[in-house]
Protein backbone atom coordinates (compact mmCIF):
# COMPACT_ATOMS: atom_id res chain seq x y z
CA UNK A 1 0.00 0.00 0.00
CA UNK A 2 1.40 3.05 -1.13
CA UNK A 3 -0.01 4.40 2.73
CA UNK A 4 2.78 1.93 4.15
CA UNK A 5 4.96 2.82 1.70
CA UNK A 6 4.74 6.68 2.50
CA UNK A 7 5.39 6.24 5.91
CA UNK A 8 8.00 4.80 5.67
CA UNK A 9 9.82 6.17 2.77
CA UNK A 10 9.44 9.42 4.45
CA UNK A 11 11.46 7.87 7.25
CA UNK A 12 14.52 6.25 5.41
CA UNK A 13 16.98 9.21 4.76
CA UNK A 14 17.94 12.48 4.86
CA UNK A 15 17.72 13.31 1.50
CA UNK A 16 13.59 12.24 0.81
CA UNK A 17 10.67 13.86 1.50
CA UNK A 18 7.78 11.96 2.65
CA UNK A 19 5.49 12.47 -0.73
CA UNK A 20 9.00 11.86 -2.85
CA UNK A 21 9.48 8.11 -1.93
CA UNK A 22 6.14 7.16 -2.43
CA UNK A 23 5.99 8.38 -5.61
CA UNK A 24 9.27 6.86 -6.05
CA UNK A 25 8.53 3.32 -5.14
CA UNK A 26 7.22 2.83 -8.24
CA UNK A 27 10.00 3.01 -10.48
CA UNK A 28 12.47 0.57 -12.02
CA UNK A 29 16.19 1.87 -12.01
CA UNK A 30 17.26 -0.72 -14.40
CA UNK A 31 17.24 1.03 -17.64
CA UNK A 32 18.34 4.83 -18.07
CA UNK A 33 19.28 5.94 -21.15
CA UNK A 34 20.17 9.90 -21.57
CA UNK A 35 23.03 11.31 -19.06
CA UNK A 36 23.24 15.19 -18.44
CA UNK A 37 26.09 16.88 -16.97
CA UNK A 38 25.84 20.75 -15.41
CA UNK A 39 28.40 22.89 -14.38
CA UNK A 40 28.23 25.41 -12.01
CA UNK A 41 30.72 28.27 -11.20
CA UNK A 42 31.99 31.27 -10.37
CA UNK A 43 35.90 32.88 -10.24
CA UNK A 44 36.61 31.10 -7.22
CA UNK A 45 36.77 27.94 -5.50
CA UNK A 46 33.07 26.44 -5.80
CA UNK A 47 31.64 22.79 -4.45
CA UNK A 48 28.95 20.93 -4.63
CA UNK A 49 28.70 19.48 -1.70
CA UNK A 50 24.38 17.85 -1.13
CA UNK A 51 21.31 17.76 -3.74
CA UNK A 52 17.93 16.68 -3.16
CA UNK A 53 14.71 16.72 -4.94
CA UNK A 54 10.85 18.04 -3.83
CA UNK A 55 8.29 16.14 -4.66
CA UNK A 56 7.41 18.48 -7.12
CA UNK A 57 10.67 17.86 -8.97
CA UNK A 58 12.69 21.35 -8.06
CA UNK A 59 16.31 20.10 -7.02
CA UNK A 60 17.75 22.35 -4.34
CA UNK A 61 21.50 21.97 -3.91
CA UNK A 62 24.25 23.30 -0.98
CA UNK A 63 27.80 23.86 -0.74
CA UNK A 64 30.64 26.87 -1.04
CA UNK A 65 31.30 29.10 -3.25
CA UNK A 66 34.59 31.17 -2.58
CA UNK A 67 32.79 34.16 -5.53
CA UNK A 68 28.91 34.53 -5.05
CA UNK A 69 28.98 37.46 -7.21
CA UNK A 70 30.24 35.26 -10.29
CA UNK A 71 28.19 32.16 -8.94
CA UNK A 72 24.52 33.66 -9.50
CA UNK A 73 24.27 37.40 -10.27
CA UNK A 74 21.56 39.42 -8.53
CA UNK A 75 21.06 36.95 -5.48
CA UNK A 76 20.04 37.83 -2.38
CA UNK A 77 22.97 38.05 0.47
CA UNK A 78 22.22 36.89 4.10
CA UNK A 79 24.73 37.69 6.13
CA UNK A 80 28.37 39.10 5.94
CA UNK A 81 30.37 38.17 2.57
CA UNK A 82 33.84 36.14 3.49
CA UNK A 83 36.10 34.61 1.92
CA UNK A 84 33.87 31.12 0.95
CA UNK A 85 30.19 31.60 1.85
CA UNK A 86 27.45 28.97 1.70
CA UNK A 87 25.14 28.72 -1.31
CA UNK A 88 21.53 27.65 -2.06
CA UNK A 89 20.69 27.01 -5.46
CA UNK A 90 16.88 25.67 -7.01
CA UNK A 91 16.31 24.55 -10.53
CA UNK A 92 13.57 22.61 -12.13
CA UNK A 93 13.77 19.50 -12.88
CA UNK A 94 15.54 19.65 -16.26
CA UNK A 95 18.16 22.32 -15.00
CA UNK A 96 16.58 24.83 -18.25
CA UNK A 97 15.33 27.11 -15.40
CA UNK A 98 17.15 29.08 -12.64
CA UNK A 99 14.69 29.54 -9.87
CA UNK A 100 16.76 31.63 -7.10
CA UNK A 101 20.04 31.09 -5.71
CA UNK A 102 20.54 32.56 -1.79
CA UNK A 103 23.69 32.85 -0.25
CA UNK A 104 24.53 32.32 3.73
CA UNK A 105 28.06 34.07 4.97
CA UNK A 106 30.09 35.52 7.61
CA UNK A 107 33.29 37.64 6.94
CA UNK A 108 35.48 34.17 7.16
CA UNK A 109 34.71 30.80 5.67
CA UNK A 110 31.66 28.93 5.79
CA UNK A 111 30.50 25.83 3.89
CA UNK A 112 27.37 24.24 2.97
CA UNK A 113 27.64 20.27 3.82
CA UNK A 114 23.93 19.24 3.77
CA UNK A 115 20.42 19.90 3.04
CA UNK A 116 16.61 18.20 4.16
CA UNK A 117 12.99 19.42 3.26
CA UNK A 118 10.41 19.35 6.10
CA UNK A 119 7.68 16.69 5.53
CA UNK A 120 5.45 19.27 3.82
CA UNK A 121 8.17 20.25 1.54
CA UNK A 122 7.44 23.85 2.73
CA UNK A 123 10.65 24.34 4.96
CA UNK A 124 14.32 23.85 3.93
CA UNK A 125 17.02 23.21 6.29
CA UNK A 126 20.51 23.69 5.71
CA UNK A 127 23.39 22.52 7.78
CA UNK A 128 27.59 23.12 7.91
CA UNK A 129 30.39 24.91 9.35
CA UNK A 130 31.27 28.59 9.96
CA UNK A 131 34.42 30.02 11.33
CA UNK A 132 32.93 33.63 12.56
CA UNK A 133 29.24 32.70 14.05
CA UNK A 134 29.16 36.06 15.10
CA UNK A 135 28.31 37.67 12.00
CA UNK A 136 27.27 34.71 10.05
CA UNK A 137 24.17 35.38 8.78
CA UNK A 138 21.52 38.61 9.53
CA UNK A 139 21.21 37.11 13.21
CA UNK A 140 21.46 33.62 15.32
CA UNK A 141 21.36 31.90 18.11
CA UNK A 142 24.81 30.72 19.78
CA UNK A 143 24.67 27.67 22.21
CA UNK A 144 27.86 27.03 24.08
CA UNK A 145 31.20 28.75 23.61
CA UNK A 146 32.36 29.13 19.92
CA UNK A 147 35.73 28.04 18.55
CA UNK A 148 37.79 27.75 15.82
CA UNK A 149 35.05 26.31 13.23
CA UNK A 150 31.08 25.88 14.70
CA UNK A 151 28.30 23.98 13.86
CA UNK A 152 25.34 26.15 11.73
CA UNK A 153 21.75 24.75 10.68
CA UNK A 154 19.25 27.49 9.10
CA UNK A 155 15.35 27.22 8.42
CA UNK A 156 14.72 28.51 4.87
CA UNK A 157 11.25 28.64 3.59
CA UNK A 158 11.27 26.62 -0.06
CA UNK A 159 10.56 29.21 -2.28
CA UNK A 160 14.05 30.71 -0.86
CA UNK A 161 12.87 34.28 0.04
CA UNK A 162 12.86 33.98 3.65
CA UNK A 163 16.03 33.58 6.27
CA UNK A 164 13.53 32.33 9.52
CA UNK A 165 16.16 31.21 11.91
CA UNK A 166 19.77 30.26 12.40
CA UNK A 167 20.96 28.20 15.49
CA UNK A 168 24.59 27.67 16.28
CA UNK A 169 25.66 24.67 18.10
CA UNK A 170 29.54 24.83 19.51
CA UNK A 171 32.61 24.17 21.57
CA UNK A 172 36.07 26.29 21.65
CA UNK A 173 37.64 23.79 19.52
CA UNK A 174 36.92 22.83 16.13
CA UNK A 175 32.94 21.74 15.55
CA UNK A 176 31.43 19.96 12.10
CA UNK A 177 27.54 19.49 10.89
CA UNK A 178 27.99 17.02 8.73
CA UNK A 179 24.16 16.07 7.72
CA UNK A 180 20.63 17.17 8.64
CA UNK A 181 17.85 15.34 8.86
CA UNK A 182 14.19 15.62 9.53
CA UNK A 183 12.14 13.03 11.41
CA UNK A 184 8.41 12.09 11.27
CA UNK A 185 6.73 14.51 13.87
CA UNK A 186 9.29 17.66 12.09
CA UNK A 187 11.72 17.27 14.59
CA UNK A 188 15.31 18.28 13.05
CA UNK A 189 18.26 16.00 14.41
CA UNK A 190 21.63 16.50 12.94
CA UNK A 191 25.05 14.79 13.10
CA UNK A 192 29.02 15.64 12.70
CA UNK A 193 31.72 16.41 14.64
CA UNK A 194 32.36 18.10 17.85
CA UNK A 195 35.50 19.31 18.84
CA UNK A 196 35.23 18.21 22.53
CA UNK A 197 33.18 17.28 25.16
CA UNK A 198 32.27 21.10 26.55
CA UNK A 199 30.09 21.06 22.86
CA UNK A 200 27.02 23.02 23.27
CA UNK A 201 27.90 23.25 27.24
CA UNK A 202 30.40 22.12 29.77
CA UNK A 203 27.61 19.89 31.58
CA UNK A 204 23.69 20.24 30.98
CA UNK A 205 20.76 18.19 31.12
CA UNK A 206 20.30 18.33 27.63
CA UNK A 207 23.39 16.50 27.11
CA UNK A 208 24.58 12.87 27.48
CA UNK A 209 27.57 10.93 26.77
CA UNK A 210 27.91 7.40 25.46
CA UNK A 211 31.46 5.72 25.79
CA UNK A 212 34.67 6.72 27.41
CA UNK A 213 35.72 10.09 26.39
CA UNK A 214 38.98 12.18 26.85
CA UNK A 215 37.33 15.43 25.97
CA UNK A 216 38.66 14.91 22.40
CA UNK A 217 36.89 14.87 19.01
CA UNK A 218 33.79 13.50 19.51
CA UNK A 219 30.74 11.88 17.38
CA UNK A 220 27.85 14.02 17.95
CA UNK A 221 23.94 13.67 17.07
CA UNK A 222 21.63 16.91 18.17
CA UNK A 223 17.60 16.98 18.13
CA UNK A 224 15.79 20.60 17.42
CA UNK A 225 12.05 21.41 17.27
CA UNK A 226 11.19 22.48 13.76
CA UNK A 227 11.85 26.16 15.06
CA UNK A 228 15.39 25.09 15.95
CA UNK A 229 14.96 25.20 19.49
CA UNK A 230 17.44 22.74 21.18
CA UNK A 231 16.19 20.17 22.75
CA UNK A 232 19.22 17.37 23.47
CA UNK A 233 22.49 16.38 22.16
CA UNK A 234 24.00 12.49 22.54
CA UNK A 235 28.02 12.38 21.98
CA UNK A 236 29.28 9.13 21.10
CA UNK A 237 32.92 8.94 22.13
CA UNK A 238 35.98 6.79 23.23
CA UNK A 239 39.52 8.07 24.01
CA UNK A 240 40.13 8.75 21.00
CA UNK A 241 38.94 10.58 17.92
CA UNK A 242 34.99 9.94 16.59
CA UNK A 243 33.16 10.99 13.80
CA UNK A 244 29.93 11.03 12.58
CA UNK A 245 28.32 11.92 8.69
CA UNK A 246 25.46 10.79 8.25
CA UNK A 247 22.16 9.60 9.78
CA UNK A 248 18.49 8.27 8.99
CA UNK A 249 15.95 6.66 10.25
CA UNK A 250 13.61 3.32 10.73
CA UNK A 251 9.54 2.67 10.64
CA UNK A 252 9.91 2.60 14.35
CA UNK A 253 11.78 6.02 14.85
CA UNK A 254 14.88 4.62 15.59
CA UNK A 255 17.72 7.19 14.50
CA UNK A 256 21.38 5.40 12.99
CA UNK A 257 24.36 7.41 13.33
CA UNK A 258 27.21 6.26 11.17
CA UNK A 259 30.93 7.29 11.23
CA UNK A 260 34.16 6.01 12.10
CA UNK A 261 35.73 5.69 15.44
CA UNK A 262 39.57 5.43 16.59
CA UNK A 263 39.39 3.11 19.35
CA UNK A 264 36.43 0.81 18.45
CA UNK A 265 36.87 -0.94 21.87
CA UNK A 266 35.58 1.44 24.32
CA UNK A 267 33.19 3.63 21.62
CA UNK A 268 29.63 4.55 22.32
CA UNK A 269 27.67 1.84 24.05
CA UNK A 270 26.47 -2.05 23.62
CA UNK A 271 28.80 -3.45 20.57
CA UNK A 272 28.55 -5.92 17.48
CA UNK A 273 31.98 -6.58 16.05
CA UNK A 274 31.72 -7.49 12.33
CA UNK A 275 35.35 -8.11 10.61
CA UNK A 276 38.87 -7.64 11.44
CA UNK A 277 40.69 -5.63 14.39
CA UNK A 278 42.72 -2.71 13.25
CA UNK A 279 45.70 -1.85 15.08
CA UNK A 280 44.59 0.05 18.82
CA UNK A 281 44.56 3.93 18.24
CA UNK A 282 46.35 3.60 14.67
CA UNK A 283 43.43 2.99 12.58
CA UNK A 284 39.75 4.30 12.27
CA UNK A 285 36.82 1.30 12.46
CA UNK A 286 33.82 1.94 10.84
CA UNK A 287 30.50 2.61 13.13
CA UNK A 288 26.89 2.59 12.91
CA UNK A 289 24.90 3.37 15.73
CA UNK A 290 21.16 2.97 16.94
CA UNK A 291 19.70 5.44 19.02
CA UNK A 292 16.05 6.08 20.03
CA UNK A 293 13.74 8.91 18.60
CA UNK A 294 14.93 10.74 22.10
CA UNK A 295 18.90 9.91 21.22
CA UNK A 296 19.67 7.27 23.90
CA UNK A 297 21.86 4.50 22.40
CA UNK A 298 21.55 1.19 22.07
CA UNK A 299 23.72 -0.41 20.02
CA UNK A 300 26.38 0.06 17.85
CA UNK A 301 27.83 -2.07 15.19
CA UNK A 302 31.53 -1.75 14.56
CA UNK A 303 32.98 -2.61 11.09
CA UNK A 304 36.67 -3.36 10.71
CA UNK A 305 39.39 -4.22 8.89
CA UNK A 306 43.09 -5.17 10.41
CA UNK A 307 45.73 -2.96 10.48
CA UNK A 308 44.38 0.56 8.51
CA UNK A 309 41.08 2.71 8.53
CA UNK A 310 37.73 2.41 7.80
CA UNK A 311 34.58 4.57 7.73
CA UNK A 312 30.87 4.50 6.92
CA UNK A 313 29.89 7.84 4.70
CA UNK A 314 26.42 6.88 4.48
CA UNK A 315 23.01 4.97 5.50
CA UNK A 316 20.16 4.15 4.00
CA UNK A 317 17.00 1.76 5.40
CA UNK A 318 14.16 0.56 3.50
CA UNK A 319 11.09 -0.48 3.75
CA UNK A 320 11.70 -3.64 5.60
CA UNK A 321 13.87 -2.04 8.01
CA UNK A 322 17.30 -3.68 6.27
CA UNK A 323 20.24 -0.88 7.27
CA UNK A 324 22.59 -0.45 4.08
CA UNK A 325 26.03 1.47 5.10
CA UNK A 326 28.18 2.57 2.42
CA UNK A 327 32.26 4.15 2.85
CA UNK A 328 35.63 3.01 2.14
CA UNK A 329 37.59 0.25 3.54
CA UNK A 330 42.02 0.15 3.17
CA UNK A 331 41.69 -3.47 3.86
CA UNK A 332 38.97 -5.13 1.84
CA UNK A 333 40.31 -8.56 2.69
CA UNK A 334 39.53 -9.00 6.31
CA UNK A 335 36.47 -6.63 6.00
CA UNK A 336 33.14 -8.07 6.94
CA UNK A 337 32.15 -11.04 4.55
CA UNK A 338 30.25 -14.05 4.48
CA UNK A 339 28.75 -13.58 2.14
CA UNK A 340 30.85 -10.81 -0.13
CA UNK A 341 30.23 -9.88 -3.28
CA UNK A 342 32.87 -8.47 -5.65
CA UNK A 343 32.11 -5.61 -7.86
CA UNK A 344 34.80 -4.92 -10.01
CA UNK A 345 38.65 -6.21 -10.18
CA UNK A 346 40.41 -7.04 -6.62
CA UNK A 347 43.59 -5.76 -6.16
CA UNK A 348 42.95 -2.05 -4.97
CA UNK A 349 44.85 -0.09 -2.13
CA UNK A 350 41.16 0.48 -1.07
CA UNK A 351 37.84 -0.54 -1.90
CA UNK A 352 34.29 1.18 -1.73
CA UNK A 353 31.92 -0.92 0.26
CA UNK A 354 28.29 -1.32 0.98
CA UNK A 355 27.16 -3.66 3.95
CA UNK A 356 23.67 -4.74 4.74
CA UNK A 357 22.95 -5.07 8.55
CA UNK A 358 19.52 -5.84 9.92
CA UNK A 359 17.40 -3.70 11.84
CA UNK A 360 18.49 -4.25 15.10
CA UNK A 361 22.61 -4.38 13.69
CA UNK A 362 22.89 -7.55 15.41
CA UNK A 363 23.22 -9.78 11.45
CA UNK A 364 25.41 -8.80 9.15
CA UNK A 365 23.36 -10.01 5.94
CA UNK A 366 25.93 -8.92 3.25
CA UNK A 367 29.25 -7.08 2.18
CA UNK A 368 29.60 -5.79 -1.60
CA UNK A 369 32.80 -4.45 -2.69
CA UNK A 370 32.80 -1.84 -5.01
CA UNK A 371 36.06 -2.30 -6.34
CA UNK A 372 39.43 -1.71 -8.86
CA UNK A 373 43.00 -2.10 -8.63
CA UNK A 374 43.58 1.47 -7.22
CA UNK A 375 41.66 3.30 -4.68
CA UNK A 376 37.90 3.70 -4.86
CA UNK A 377 35.36 5.04 -1.95
CA UNK A 378 31.34 5.27 -1.72
CA UNK A 379 30.20 8.54 -0.19
CA UNK A 380 26.58 8.51 -1.05
CA UNK A 381 23.35 5.88 -0.99
CA UNK A 382 19.99 6.70 -2.29
CA UNK A 383 17.01 4.01 -2.60
CA UNK A 384 14.38 3.99 -5.79
CA UNK A 385 12.17 1.99 -3.15
CA UNK A 386 11.66 -0.52 -5.67
CA UNK A 387 14.73 -2.82 -4.59
CA UNK A 388 17.57 -0.83 -5.87
CA UNK A 389 20.62 0.62 -3.95
CA UNK A 390 22.03 3.64 -6.04
CA UNK A 391 26.12 4.46 -4.49
CA UNK A 392 27.51 7.75 -5.82
CA UNK A 393 31.47 8.37 -4.89
CA UNK A 394 34.63 7.92 -7.19
CA UNK A 395 37.16 5.58 -8.51
CA UNK A 396 41.06 5.89 -9.87
CA UNK A 397 40.90 3.18 -12.41
CA UNK A 398 37.65 3.38 -14.05
CA UNK A 399 39.28 0.79 -16.46
CA UNK A 400 38.32 -2.23 -14.24
CA UNK A 401 36.03 -1.08 -11.82
CA UNK A 402 32.43 -2.19 -11.24
CA UNK A 403 30.45 -4.06 -13.23
CA UNK A 404 28.30 -2.90 -16.88
CA UNK A 405 30.10 -0.47 -16.96
CA UNK A 406 28.86 2.48 -19.32
CA UNK A 407 32.29 5.08 -19.38
CA UNK A 408 31.77 8.84 -20.70
CA UNK A 409 34.83 11.54 -20.39
CA UNK A 410 38.07 11.87 -20.28
CA UNK A 411 40.56 9.37 -17.76
CA UNK A 412 41.76 11.65 -14.74
CA UNK A 413 43.43 11.00 -10.83
CA UNK A 414 40.08 10.20 -10.09
CA UNK A 415 36.40 9.65 -12.00
CA UNK A 416 33.15 9.35 -10.61
CA UNK A 417 30.78 6.37 -10.57
CA UNK A 418 26.84 5.84 -9.91
CA UNK A 419 26.41 2.50 -9.22
CA UNK A 420 22.92 0.56 -9.25
CA UNK A 421 22.91 -2.85 -7.29
CA UNK A 422 20.01 -4.99 -6.09
CA UNK A 423 18.96 -5.14 -2.41
CA UNK A 424 20.92 -8.66 -2.01
CA UNK A 425 23.90 -6.59 -3.14
CA UNK A 426 24.86 -9.53 -5.43
CA UNK A 427 23.83 -7.78 -8.21
CA UNK A 428 25.39 -4.89 -10.13
CA UNK A 429 22.84 -3.65 -12.30
CA UNK A 430 24.95 -0.81 -14.07
CA UNK A 431 27.58 1.14 -13.81
CA UNK A 432 27.99 5.06 -15.12
CA UNK A 433 31.57 6.25 -14.66
CA UNK A 434 32.67 9.89 -15.53
CA UNK A 435 36.02 11.72 -15.75
CA UNK A 436 37.43 14.51 -16.80
CA UNK A 437 41.69 15.04 -17.00
CA UNK A 438 41.78 15.85 -13.75
CA UNK A 439 40.09 15.00 -10.15
CA UNK A 440 36.72 14.65 -9.80
CA UNK A 441 34.44 13.51 -6.77
CA UNK A 442 30.52 12.95 -5.99
CA UNK A 443 29.32 14.03 -2.67
CA UNK A 444 25.26 13.66 -2.68
CA UNK A 445 23.25 11.69 -4.61
CA UNK A 446 19.22 11.48 -4.74
CA UNK A 447 16.67 9.73 -7.03
CA UNK A 448 13.74 11.61 -7.46
CA UNK A 449 10.60 10.88 -8.04
CA UNK A 450 10.18 9.92 -11.42
CA UNK A 451 13.74 7.63 -11.28
CA UNK A 452 15.81 10.18 -12.79
CA UNK A 453 19.42 9.95 -10.74
CA UNK A 454 20.73 13.17 -9.48
CA UNK A 455 24.68 13.28 -7.94
CA UNK A 456 26.65 16.54 -7.31
CA UNK A 457 30.46 17.22 -6.49
CA UNK A 458 33.31 18.78 -7.69
CA UNK A 459 35.30 18.42 -10.76
CA UNK A 460 38.85 19.98 -11.53
CA UNK A 461 38.53 20.46 -15.27
CA UNK A 462 35.05 21.19 -16.17
CA UNK A 463 35.97 21.74 -19.50
CA UNK A 464 36.73 17.84 -20.31
CA UNK A 465 33.55 16.50 -17.98
CA UNK A 466 31.73 13.75 -19.24
CA UNK A 467 30.86 14.02 -22.74
CA UNK A 468 29.26 17.70 -22.63
CA UNK A 469 27.97 19.54 -21.10
CA UNK A 470 26.08 22.72 -20.27
CA UNK A 471 27.59 25.90 -18.08
CA UNK A 472 25.77 28.15 -15.34
CA UNK A 473 27.45 31.15 -13.97
CA UNK A 474 31.13 32.07 -14.84
CA UNK A 475 33.78 29.94 -14.76
CA UNK A 476 37.21 30.44 -13.97
CA UNK A 477 38.92 28.54 -10.99
CA UNK A 478 40.06 25.25 -10.68
CA UNK A 479 37.25 24.01 -9.04
CA UNK A 480 33.49 23.88 -10.80
CA UNK A 481 30.59 22.51 -9.11
CA UNK A 482 28.81 19.53 -11.64
CA UNK A 483 25.23 17.96 -11.23
CA UNK A 484 25.02 14.52 -13.35
CA UNK A 485 21.50 13.49 -14.39
CA UNK A 486 20.47 9.90 -15.30
CA UNK A 487 17.16 9.86 -16.78
CA UNK A 488 15.31 7.24 -16.40
CA UNK A 489 14.23 5.11 -20.16
CA UNK A 490 10.59 6.36 -19.67
CA UNK A 491 9.14 8.71 -22.85
CA UNK A 492 7.36 11.65 -21.17
CA UNK A 493 3.71 11.30 -21.65
CA UNK A 494 3.33 7.59 -23.38
CA UNK A 495 1.55 6.05 -20.42
CA UNK A 496 -2.19 6.47 -21.18
CA UNK A 497 -5.10 6.13 -18.70
CA UNK A 498 -7.05 3.53 -17.87
CA UNK A 499 -10.79 4.54 -19.38
CA UNK A 500 -13.45 3.51 -18.92
CA UNK A 501 -13.99 2.32 -15.47
CA UNK A 502 -17.12 1.15 -13.58
CA UNK A 503 -17.90 -1.08 -10.65
CA UNK A 504 -20.28 -4.09 -10.98
CA UNK A 505 -21.29 -7.39 -8.62
CA UNK A 506 -21.86 -4.70 -5.88
CA UNK A 507 -22.88 -6.48 -2.09
CA UNK A 508 -22.76 -5.31 1.35
CA UNK A 509 -19.11 -6.44 1.48
CA UNK A 510 -17.50 -6.62 -1.79
CA UNK A 511 -17.49 -5.32 -5.34
CA UNK A 512 -15.79 -5.74 -8.50
CA UNK A 513 -13.43 -2.59 -9.88
CA UNK A 514 -13.46 -2.74 -13.66
CA UNK A 515 -11.45 -1.19 -16.12
CA UNK A 516 -9.98 -1.07 -19.90
CA UNK A 517 -6.23 -1.21 -19.85
CA UNK A 518 -3.94 0.30 -22.74
CA UNK A 519 -1.42 -1.84 -24.52
CA UNK A 520 1.47 0.16 -22.81
CA UNK A 521 0.40 -0.46 -19.29
CA UNK A 522 2.61 -2.79 -17.18
CA UNK A 523 0.55 -2.99 -14.28
CA UNK A 524 -2.17 -0.83 -12.78
CA UNK A 525 -2.58 1.32 -9.43
CA UNK A 526 -6.05 1.51 -7.94
CA UNK A 527 -6.44 4.17 -5.06
CA UNK A 528 -9.74 4.04 -2.80
CA UNK A 529 -11.34 4.91 0.02
CA UNK A 530 -14.93 6.23 1.61
CA UNK A 531 -16.22 8.88 0.24
CA UNK A 532 -16.29 10.78 3.74
CA UNK A 533 -12.58 9.58 4.47
CA UNK A 534 -9.97 11.90 3.67
CA UNK A 535 -7.39 8.76 3.07
CA UNK A 536 -6.54 6.54 0.01
CA UNK A 537 -5.62 3.07 0.58
CA UNK A 538 -3.63 2.23 -2.66
CA UNK A 539 -3.00 -1.86 -4.52
CA UNK A 540 -1.74 -3.15 -7.47
CA UNK A 541 -3.00 -5.35 -10.09
CA UNK A 542 -1.94 -6.88 -13.77
CA UNK A 543 -3.69 -4.90 -16.58
CA UNK A 544 -5.33 -8.38 -17.38
CA UNK A 545 -7.69 -9.48 -17.01
CA UNK A 546 -9.06 -6.43 -16.42
CA UNK A 547 -10.74 -5.98 -13.01
CA UNK A 548 -9.98 -6.69 -9.46
CA UNK A 549 -12.66 -7.84 -6.47
CA UNK A 550 -11.78 -5.75 -3.59
CA UNK A 551 -13.82 -7.24 -0.72
CA UNK A 552 -14.08 -5.80 3.34
CA UNK A 553 -16.54 -3.06 2.42
CA UNK A 554 -18.71 -1.89 4.77
CA UNK A 555 -22.63 -2.14 4.44
CA UNK A 556 -24.24 1.30 3.34
CA UNK A 557 -20.95 3.27 2.79
CA UNK A 558 -20.70 5.39 -0.49
CA UNK A 559 -16.79 4.27 -1.59
CA UNK A 560 -14.82 6.21 -4.90
CA UNK A 561 -11.92 4.72 -6.76
CA UNK A 562 -9.45 6.00 -9.44
CA UNK A 563 -6.80 3.95 -11.57
CA UNK A 564 -3.82 4.73 -13.57
CA UNK A 565 -0.99 2.74 -15.66
CA UNK A 566 1.96 1.78 -14.53
CA UNK A 567 3.97 1.83 -17.63
CA UNK A 568 7.71 1.25 -19.45
CA UNK A 569 8.89 -1.23 -16.00
CA UNK A 570 7.18 1.23 -13.96
CA UNK A 571 9.46 4.00 -14.74
CA UNK A 572 6.38 6.24 -15.72
CA UNK A 573 2.71 6.76 -14.76
CA UNK A 574 -0.75 7.82 -16.44
CA UNK A 575 -2.72 10.49 -15.11
CA UNK A 576 -5.77 9.36 -12.56
CA UNK A 577 -9.27 8.31 -14.55
CA UNK A 578 -11.74 10.30 -13.37
CA UNK A 579 -13.69 8.62 -10.55
CA UNK A 580 -15.94 6.44 -9.69
CA UNK A 581 -18.54 6.08 -6.56
CA UNK A 582 -20.53 2.85 -5.48
CA UNK A 583 -22.04 2.38 -2.18
CA UNK A 584 -21.83 -1.01 -0.63
CA UNK A 585 -25.64 -2.71 -0.15
CA UNK A 586 -27.78 -5.23 -0.95
CA UNK A 587 -29.04 -4.88 -4.86
CA UNK A 588 -32.06 -5.66 -6.12
CA UNK A 589 -32.53 -8.58 -8.77
CA UNK A 590 -31.64 -7.28 -11.94
CA UNK A 591 -33.36 -9.64 -14.18
CA UNK A 592 -37.30 -11.15 -13.87
CA UNK A 593 -38.12 -14.39 -15.74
Amino acid sequence: LCETILLMAGLQKVKPSFLTLCMTAFFNLSNHAQVENHIIGSNGYDFGNAIVVDSLGYVYITGTTGAPAGFAPGSRFFGTPGNNDVFISKYDNTFTRHIKTVFIGSSLDDEGLSLALSNDGKTLYISGTTKNPADFGPSRVIIGNTGDKDVFIARLDAGLDSLYQITILASPEKDEGHEVAVGYDGSVFLTGQAGNDNFICTSCPQKIEYGDSDGNVEAFVSRLTPDLVHLKTTLLTSDAEDEAYAIAFDHNHYVYITGRTKNYDDFACNKEYYGGQPLFKVGYSAFVARLTYDLQCRKTGILASDIVSDVIRDVVIDDQGYVYVGGLTESPGTFPKSPKYYHGTTGGTADGFIVKLNNSLNNHIATAMLSSTDKDKVYSLSLDGNGHIVAAGYTMNRGNFGDNRTIMGNTGDEDVFIAILDNSLASMVKTYIIGSNQTDIYYSVFVDAKGHIHATGETADWQTYGDDRVVTGTTGSSREIFITTVRATNPAGLCHTPQPIYTSRITPASARLNWAAPSSTTRVEIRGKPLANASWRYLHALPAPPYRQVNGLQNQVTYIWQIRSLCDGWTDTSAWSPPDTFTAKCQPPDTLW
